[in-house]
């Protein structure tokens, strides 16, 4: 009988040190990470009707593949955000592995680091195609100033969609479009513009 409270508490404790540990990772470093379906990435930029050069911006951007994609096949400029550094350090050595800019990596690239945790294209740079320019960021999106943002994805936790909203109204230029997978951003329902279910799953689309 004493084994087995022993094995018990000591499940418990093992248990309280792994939520200790989630709930200090979610403290440091935001949610969990939660990818978006490659096929409803593609989907939703293909809705989009991106254009060479807008300036597309991914809030929480996990693994980077939204603002990826959006760049390689649409030409914009993208940048994607994320307060974790682990998911930021991937998505620059995605870049550079995938070699998206179609430059030659590394000794052509021509791709420098303007800080610790971003990657931008030297201006100059000789390539087969200009490809738009990709950049990722290692810090909250609440710091991130969105006023020359034209789109702006995310997959957003809900309890931080309200402070999301006035964010928005605050520094976006009028016309600039949100979409938010999953999560319909309630205080916007004027501002809707269109609203799609892409593999099972509601997309909505909002203007500024």
């Amino acid at each position: 009988m004493e084994f087995i409270i022993i094995w018990l508490f000591l499940i418990i404790v093992i248990l309280l040190i792994v939520l200790a540990y989630f709930l200090a990772f979610i403290a440091l470093f935001g949610p969990p990470f939660v990818p978006t379906p490659q096929k409803t990435v593609n989907e939703i930029l293909k809705k989009l009707k991106l254009k060479k050069g807008t300036v597309f911006y991914d809030l929480g951007c996990g693994d980077g593949r939204v603002v990826r994609s959006a760049v390689k096949n649409y030409g914009v400029t993208g940048i994607g955000v994320d307060l974790n550094p682990f998911l930021i350090f991937y998505c620059r050595l995605v870049v550079w592995l995938q070699n998206i800019l179609h430059c030659v990596i590394p000794a052509q690239a021509g791709i420098y680091k303007d800080n610790l945790y971003r990657f931008r294209v030297k201006p100059g740079m000789t390539r087969k195609e200009e490809k738009g320019n990709i950049s990722y960021i290692c810090t909250s999106f609440f710091k991130i100033n969105l006023a020359n943002a034209e789109i702006i994805y995310m997959y957003p936790v809900p309890m931080v969609i309200s402070k999301l909203v006035k964010k928005f109204e605050t520094e976006c230029q009028r016309g600039t479009i949100v979409v938010s997978y999953c999560f319909e951003i309630k205080e916007w329902k004027q501002k809707l513009i269109d609203e799609a279910i892409i593999n099972h799953k509601s997309v909505f689309f909002y203007r500024v």
